[in-house]
């Protein structure tokens, strides 16, 4: 199981900077196996609501922006942040550079400026302010900083859903694909609904 921002995800974030192309919050399911790579530019098998057309249309999703907040063990030691342990659950998104590292005796103001071994997960992470804090619960909080989108899709056929992802085209076979993932198979009837959440973070 994985998930990844594709390459062609990340012409789309560039483009919206600048002004240009449309928001990738079509989301399509697929039916095929495989692992999912940032070089993937399609689903695995992606199919209609019927879970057995190879045409027809995505659903369209809600996006809006949201905070990352995550809670891990971690310690500092001069301006190096280590990481031991991130919690299993209740994390929106993931470390990332530019968010507010909290928690007991660590000074206001410290934030995460670049990557050390850590890439969102365990390792290291280099951080502004200078200081010494045992391992302890600790929290990393960014402002808006990840771009969501949510749809929930009803299938009207059966079949079992692998693979997912977010394109700025609500064609199937059409347009690019931002964010994709590939997971365990959820078996699905007619009238069975999946809800879909896609994260994108920014750092």
């Amino acid at each position: 199981m994985g998930s990844a921002k594709l390459n062609a995800g990340r012409t789309i974030s560039v483009n919206r900077m600048l002004g240009t192309g449309t928001e990738p919050k079509n989301i399509g399911w697929g039916t095929g196996a495989g692992t999912t790579s940032p070089n993937d530019t399609t689903l695995f098998a992606e199919k209609a609501l019927d879970l057995a057309a190879t045409t027809g249309s995505r659903t369209a999703g809600t996006s809006s922006a949201v905070s990352s907040s995550v809670g891990f063990t971690g310690s500092m030691s001069g301006t190096v942040l280590t990481v031991s342990a991130v919690n299993a659950s209740g994390n929106v998104g993931q470390l990332a550079v530019g968010q507010a590292i909290t928690g007991a005796g660590i000074t206001a103001g410290t934030i995460i400026t670049s990557y050390g071994t850590g890439t969102g997960g365990t390792g290291t992470y280099n951080i502004n302010n200078s200081q010494t804090v045992a391992s302890e619960a600790m929290t990393a909080a960014g402002t808006n900083d990840i771009y969501q989108v949510v749809a929930t899709l009803t299938a009207t056929g059966s079949g079992t859903v692998t693979n997912a992802g977010a394109s700025d085209n609500a064609t199937i076979g059409s347009g690019n694909f931002n964010i994709k993932g590939d997971f365990t198979g959820i078996p699905l009837n007619s009238g069975d609904s999946l809800t879909l959440t896609i994260r994108d973070q920014v750092g």
